[in-house]
């Protein structure tokens, strides 16, 4: 394991790291209603990881606005996010029909037409919809937004930079309060029925899917760059503080967002409503809703004043972390083939009949496992990747001074 290194945030690399697995938690897929049963721990684990994408984008806009040149910024974007988001399109395109267990892998790379790759991969950024990446990598939605915020950034660092932290927060929280205007509508019409007709004189507009993600995107990392900012001015005995109250009102905040999902479940239940749309998207529980964002910013706070002092913790940490994006990419592709080879329900069979295990607690232990898996996979890939890096370095290197020897 390589040395933990003091120049990086460890309170930063855990948040992302939590991020990570809860992101994985997702895409594990866990139901939170089955034939009309409600599954009240899954929604509690959803609650929770509501938090997961919301925390990506706030640890983005913690350290690129002082980024010492917006075509740094660009560049590393380009090398670091973009190329090897490239490949993993490339090789899911290739291993389509492999993953999805119709084909083996020569015949998979045979039936694999690369030259309509590059018109879906502009197709998917234009339009934006990265399900046109193909290959199972629908999740690359992240990418697309993450990518088109780094493109504005010339127009958002002076608004970060430039301006009062104070100005900023309220035009951010002008931001948030118009983003927020239909799910204050929702919950009113939930926990008190006859005051929201009184409310519907306010106008809210149905925004475009993607232009909601874009700006629930700047609203994040916007507000991820204020609050890291904020928290290096306190003093660690504030802090100490700050995180038993940011981590109380976020239990708080937790719940209330359990409830209000609960609630709408019975409602839709009652009345017939609840679809397979409603059922595993939970309306509240979505990174996109109000009340994920606020949690997002209490997570962010209690993780950053946490006091984490072990080395080996440290260490360990920041290695688990370094892997982060490349989990990111290859897990969704794998979580999918190993439904399609039949080793997720062999995993769950054995939870549910020999440990006695519920569907939800199933559903974390398989997240632990495809996070071991991953990890293990991303490891490799970056260890070959950096191998490789270094060796094309050195021989561009050598060939420039065996050029130059020559011209001498």
């Amino acid at each position: 394991m390589a040395a933990f290194s003091s120049r990086k945030n460890v309170n930063i690399e855990l948040l992302r790291l939590f991020a990570c697995l809860l992101v994985i938690y997702l895409h594990v897929r866990p139901v939170p209603v089955s034939d009309s049963v409600i599954l009240k721990p899954t929604l509690a684990m959803l609650a929770l990881s509501s938090t997961a994408v919301g925390s990506f984008f706030m640890i983005s806009g913690a350290f690129l606005p002082d980024t010492s040149s917006i075509l740094k910024a660009w560049k590393r974007c380009l090398l670091h996010i973009i190329l090897p988001a490239l490949l993993l399109i490339l090789a899911a395109n290739l291993l389509h029909g492999w993953i999805s267990g119709q084909m083996n892998i020569l015949e998979s790379i045979r039936s694999c037409y690369l030259p309509m790759l590059p018109h879906n991969i502009l197709k998917a950024v234009l339009l934006p919809d990265a399900n046109y990446f193909g290959g199972y990598t629908g999740h690359l939605w992240y990418v697309i937004t993450y990518t088109h915020i780094i493109l504005v950034l010339p127009l958002l660092r002076p608004f970060l930079k430039k301006l009062s932290g104070g100005l900023t927060a309220v035009l951010l929280l002008a931001l948030f309060i118009f983003l927020a205007i239909p799910y204050i509508k929702k919950v009113l019409s939930l926990i008190m029925p006859a005051v929201s007709p009184s409310v519907s004189f306010i106008p809210s507009l149905t925004l475009p899917m993607y232009l909601e993600y874009f700006l629930y995107g700047i609203l994040y990392f916007s507000t991820g760059y204020l609050i890291y900012r904020a928290l290096k001015a306190i003093k660690k005995p504030y802090k100490k503080r700050l995180c038993l109250i940011s981590g109380a009102v976020l239990v708080l905040c937790l719940i209330s967002s359990y409830y209000l999902q609960l609630k709408l479940y019975h409602s839709e239940l009652s009345f017939g409503e609840l679809d397979a749309v409603s059922a595993n998207v939970p309306y509240f529980l979505t990174w996109d809703s109000s009340i994920s964002f606020i949690a997002s910013c209490l997570l962010m706070i209690f993780i950053l004043c946490l006091d984490i002092r072990p080395e080996a913790v440290c260490g360990t940490i920041c290695f688990l972390s370094s892997l982060s994006y490349a989990i990111y990419l290859i897990h969704f592709p794998l979580i999918t083939k190993l439904i399609t080879c039949g080793f997720r329900d062999q995993i769950y069979s054995f939870l549910q009949l020999y440990a006695h295990m519920s569907v939800s607690l199933c559903s974390l232990i398989y997240t632990v496992i495809i996070f071991i898996i991953t990890a293990f996979f991303s490891y490799i890939i970056t260890s070959v990747a950096r191998l490789m890096y270094h060796g094309v370095r050195t021989l561009l290197s050598q060939s420039q001074g065996s050029s130059t020897t020559t011209g001498s």
